[in-house]
């Protein structure tokens, strides 16, 4: 996961140049997936009902789950593949990149949103896409790239909010929004057990990690990631436990994290407040202080905090059993890239050549929930949890029918390269 950026906020409206963006997918069809994201080949289920939707000129919003940072390509292709396209919402720290970066995405049509904070702009700006129709919209609920390929995190209720917001414009003028749910699955093609071997060892050699060869990758993967948590929580005067299973000893050391931001922040503790919640208060707490220059006398305590609110995030983010629960050769890779990213803070190449599958999930008509009546907040924590769900079994489907190399088993010793079963 990428640090945190401290930089002020700029609102990026979008710019959508109908003939440049159409040059721009094609070279991102043609150069950026295969060359640079190493997607080898987009593959579509479940389309239909999305295509005659858009051909009538009902609203779409797509809601995918967000595994891979090649996601925007991805899902422009398949949308391409249905007979449309799509704008996207995107985070605010890629715009930042460059003038080049952000050009290309506003005259893609898409805007920024701060992800530290309520950004009405962004807000409005969704729904003023939705309701012009002008191009469907898509949202990322998780809000991240988690490199989880199989498993979806916590979807927030925003995209839901924005949905219903414009559905109820949109009823009053008699058109329809439809949210779709969206499974995207990156997979292996080729056997990278060798080059994972290689990155392996390259990170317990980063962070001083001893692992056997002779045992499966999962246990290299483990006492890597163990020795790094380490490390990062001793140079911060933090001990972590020695016993326990994986899962309550990083849940262990984020509370520990979270504790030291609470001495202090006075970042709020309870039972009603969430991890993700608190680390969001310490980190917009944070960045308020570091974008004061009447305040710059705490701006290397910000810089801490900011520092520890990061490393919070990045131990929140693992789930400590996803590749002890099916150690596959695709798990097995998200994790060693994702395990990179936390190391050395910035993005590694992709490992091998994959295919991205996108499954379409059933359309859910807004329109009519919102003719239907409700209570907004109730409405909002009950669609999304549909979505979800939605995401997830679109996930699980793909994976059934998964026959490529990445979906098999590696549970052999790291140091040889059996068959993979």
């Amino acid at each position: 996961m990428q640090p945190f950026s401290d930089k002020p906020y700029r609102f990026f409206e979008p710019r959508y140049k109908p003939r440049i963006a159409s040059l721009l997918r094609a070279f991102g069809r043609r150069v950026v997936l295969p060359v640079d994201r190493r997607i080898a080949r987009v593959d579509t289920a479940g389309g239909e009902l999305v295509r005659e939707a858009a051909g009538n000129g009902t609203r779409i919003l797509f809601l995918p789950n967000h595994p891979t940072h090649a996601d925007g390509q991805i899902l422009m292709e398949a949308a391409r593949k249905i007979g449309t396209t799509t704008c996207f919402m995107a985070a605010y720290d890629v715009f930042s990149k460059s003038r080049i970066r952000a050009w290309t995405l506003q005259a893609l049509g898409c805007f920024s949103v701060d992800r530290e904070c309520c950004d009405r702009l962004a807000l409005r700006q969704a729904q003023t896409v939705l309701v012009e129709g002008r191009l469907p919209l898509t949202v990322f609920p998780e809000g991240h790239v988690y490199l989880q390929n199989d498993r979806v995190t916590p979807f927030s209720e925003g995209a839901l909010f924005i949905g219903l917001a414009a559905a109820r414009q949109l009823a009053e003028q008699g058109e329809r929004l439809l949210a779709v749910p969206v499974a995207i699955k990156a997979t292996f093609i080729v056997d990278v057990r060798p080059r994972l071997r290689r990155r392996i060892r390259r990170l317990a050699n980063a962070v001083e990690a001893e692992i056997d060869p002779s045992r499966p990758p999962r246990e290299a993967l483990r006492a890597i990631g163990l020795r790094a948590l380490t490390l990062n929580l001793r140079r911060r005067g933090i001990s972590l436990a020695e016993d326990g299973t994986l899962p309550d000893r990083l849940h262990h050391a984020l509370e520990l994290v979270l504790e030291s931001l609470g001495k202090h922040l006075g970042t709020p503790h309870g039972a009603d407040m969430s991890a993700m919640e608190r680390i969001r208060h310490a980190r917009r707490t944070a960045h308020e202080v570091l974008l004061d220059p009447a305040r710059d006398a705490e701006h290397a305590a910000a810089r801490r905090w900011s520092d520890e609110a990061m490393l919070a995030w990045r131990i929140a983010s693992y789930s400590g059993d996803y590749v002890r629960e099916h150690p596959s050769i695709d798990r097995i890779g998200e994790t060693v890239e994702k395990l990179e990213e936390d190391a050395f803070s910035h993005f590694g190449r992709p490992i091998g050549p994959r295919r991205a599958e996108v499954r379409f999930g059933t359309p859910l008509d807004l329109t009519e929930v919102v003719a239907g009546g409700g209570k907004p907040k109730s409405l909002v924590a009950e669609l999304t949890s549909r979505i979800e769900t939605s995401v997830q079994a679109g996930l699980d489907a793909i994976n059934e029918t998964n026959h490529d190399i990445g979906s098999r088993l590696w549970d052999g010793p790291l140091g040889e390269v059996s068959r993979a079963r």
